[in-house]
């Protein structure tokens, strides 16, 4: 927040963060010379920014037209409700990755294999 900003009323709360992350891997040798692995993560990312308390109103209603930020740039002042909108977002995002492995002498194959799932329209980032 920045100079201009009312406080009790322009600002936003953060919401607590939560960031979770649950791995599982399986590992079989399935003879002498193969090996397969088979591996899951699952990735919560929540973040949550909200208006002050009293601060939100029913939307389209009249009093959501009254109570909307109001943003003087020539002065640089804001009052009434703060110019970010009220975010919530909550990526959950499944890995799905899995290993074959052939040992032939001193020779080694691989074939691995890899996915990603998650809520469309998320996007993926590294």
């Amino acid at each position: 927040m920045s100079a201009g900003y009312d406080p009790a009323t322009a600002s936003n709360v953060w919401g607590p963060p939560k960031y979770e992350v649950k791995q599982a891997k399986w590992t079989s040798a399935v003879s002498s010379k193969v090996l397969f692995e088979l591996g899951s993560s699952i990735v919560d990312d929540a973040r949550t920014t909200l208006y002050q308390e009293g601060i939100a109103k029913p939307h389209g209603t009249a009093d959501w037209y009254r109570n909307a930020a109001h943003v003087d740039t020539s002065q640089s002042i804001s009052w009434l409700a703060a110019p970010a909108p009220e975010y919530r977002n909550w990526p959950h995002r499944v890995y799905i990755v899995t290993a074959l492995s052939y040992v032939t002498g001193l020779a080694q194959r691989q074939v691995r294999r890899a996915a990603r799932f998650g809520k469309p329209g998320q996007p993926c980032t590294r």
